[in-house]
């Protein structure tokens, strides 16, 4: 097996090739020399391959070097235990070690078996759990406890209560939650059968709830190997502006027999959709990882998740394309509409979004709507006074808006662009590497500090922006 230094340099020539690769990548990127990208990002998936390799073989000795250092830390602690409680049991009837008792015999002292002990402890506690109606294996049955007054292990497990739940039991199945100094967990009959009354109980992390993600699931999704994706799109107008708008410039003209027919050819653009990463970093210490009466790395990973999840919501509604999706609320191509009032919503403003869109956009479509603005919205009265959008207090806002779904979101602000109506399948989502979590116990091994890192490459925009409108925060003059 190799040593930790041996591992840790291998790492770290790795990390260097790596590093390498992904520069060459982004310099052929840029050149426009696909294939050049291309045979640097196989090397560089070669490379990572071979690198989470060594972290596999650097766990394995870290792990083997751990357990002999806690094999023999125990070895230590038995031996010395045994001798204190040798020197104690011959103190305790008046004599020393070596001394000789009245009648001429040399007092003999004999050594404890800790590991028996601790083990008929756990027999013990199994039969005490039989006895309690819990289902135990045959073996159990037989098994006797250690005690000073030699009681019937049954009779012992029933007559007091209570059982003490073993040390090497309990350090397997709670970790984090036992004190040493405070003992283990007693698993009590007396008021509920099978309970475990934990000494020194805490709760898991407290966490507000966080506002769910709802718009990435509505994109449309693909993929790339390359970090780009290029889709030929035809030309759009309005049909207001250009009868031929929806069809690329392509028209028909009727004519009369034997005439010449026109020329029309439909106009083509490129859209590029680039994949951008997103990434955060962790530093842990050896120490708060083994203290932590949580799993701190596994709750750090269901955090990275849940708020790169958020940050994708955030920016297909406002990311302004610079290293990042572009979101429709930055796309040029979008439609806008002017607000009624400035700093309000009205119902006039939805009407007036949903008719800027064509009616044949409109089946899939949704209101998103900043939450400050659906607040507006439920103030709004009628002319007597009366909630325009409910039909009492308690009824709420309603599922539907001026005919179409909604939904409320802390993304936006009042006042602002606070409103988008669209077909959010409208919305392209490019995945080039999906989230990924990398731990790397050698970047700081001599801080004793372990380096959790999370990346992403994604990228995203309208593929067709003529099918979303916003509401701007200027007022209609």
């Amino acid at each position: 097996m190799w040593d930790l230094k041996t591992i840790a340099a291998a790492m770290d020539t790795k990390h260097k090739a790596m590093q390498q690769c992904l520069e060459d990548e982004d310099e052929a990127i840029k050149a426009g020399n696909k294939d050049a990208a291309k045979t640097a990002r196989d090397i560089y998936e070669e490379e990572a391959k071979a690198y989470k390799g060594l972290v596999a073989k650097s766990e394995e000795a870290l792990k083997a070097k751990e357990r002999e250092a806690y094999r023999l830390k125990i070895l230590k602690a038995s031996e010395s235990e045994a001798t204190e409680d040798d020197q104690a049991s011959a103190e305790g009837k008046g004599q020393r070690p070596g001394e000789f008792d009245p009648n001429g015999m040399k007092v003999p002292l004999e050594a404890k078996d800790h590991v028996r002990k601790e083990r008929e402890h756990g027999d013990a506690f199994f039969q005490y759990l039989n006895d309690c109606g819990h289902r135990v294996t045959p073996a159990a049955k037989t098994m006797q406890i250690l005690d000073a007054n030699r009681v019937d292990h049954k009779c012992w497990g029933k007559a007091m209560g209570s059982v003490k739940l073993p040390r090497s039991l309990a350090d397997r199945i709670l970790p984090k939650a036992i004190s040493s100094a405070e003992g283990p967990p007693v698993l009590s009959s007396q008021t509920s059968p099978g309970f475990i009354q934990d000494n020194d109980f805490r709760p898991d992390v407290v966490q507000y709830k966080p506002e769910p993600t709802f718009l990435f699931d509505r994109t449309t999704k693909t993929t790339t190997t390359d970090g780009v994706v290029e889709w030929p799109r035809l030309e759009y107008d309005d049909p207001d502006v250009d009868p031929n708008g929806e069809y690329g410039g392509v028209d028909f003209q009727w004519i009369g027999e034997g005439a010449q027919k026109q020329d029309t050819e439909p106009r083509f653009e490129q859209v590029l959709i680039s994949a951008h990463e997103a990434a955060a970093r962790t530093e842990l210490s050896r120490t708060v990882l083994r203290r932590s009466r949580i799993d701190l790395e596994n709750f750090i990973v269901r955090l990275y998740r849940r708020r790169v999840g958020s940050e994708i919501d955030n920016v297909i509604i406002g990311g302004d394309g610079t290293n990042k999706p572009l979101g429709v609320d930055a796309d040029s191509d979008v439609r806008t509409v002017l607000r009624t009032t400035a700093d309000d919503l009205k119902r006039q403003d939805l009407i007036n979004l949903k008719y800027a869109l064509n009616h044949h956009h409109r089946a899939n479509s949704m209101y998103v709507i900043a939450d400050g603005g659906a607040k507006k919205l439920e103030e709004e009265l009628d002319d007597d006074g009366r909630p325009l959008f409910t039909d009492g207090v308690t009824v709420g806002l309603p599922t539907h808006l001026s005919g179409l779904p909604w939904r409320t979101t802390h993304r936006m602000t009042l006042g602002g662009n606070d409103v988008i109506l669209g077909d959010w399948s409208e919305y392209v989502t490019v995945m080039e590497n999906d989230l990924t979590i990398e731990t790397s116990m050698h970047e700081k091994f001599s801080q004793n500090r372990i380096v959790m890192i999370a990346w992403m490459l994604i990228g995203g925009r309208a593929i067709t922006p003529k099918s979303f409108v916003r509401l701007s925060g200027t007022v209609a003059s």
